[in-house]
């Protein structure tokens, strides 16, 4: 399902701008590699998957650092 890193609205770059900044293709930025660099930010910072059930749904500021598999 749905995995976001709380707070990574407030992080100076989005994931896409250190993606295209470390040569990283959209497809080819694996969960160790975007939680790396959220740590860069926040060393406590760690990627949370919602509960969230069919029918439900999330809303989030769009800086936020998110994803599906």
């Amino acid at each position: 399902g749905p995995a976001f890193i709380p707070g990574s609205h407030r992080f100076p770059r989005t994931v896409l701008e250190l993606q295209e900044a470390e040569g990283v293709g959209r497809d080819d930025a694996d969960d160790a590699t975007v939680l790396a660099w959220a740590r860069r930010f926040d060393p406590g910072a760690e990627i949370v998957q919602p509960a969230i059930a069919d029918g439900e749904g999330l809303v989030f500021a769009g800086r936020l650092w998110h994803g599906t598999p």
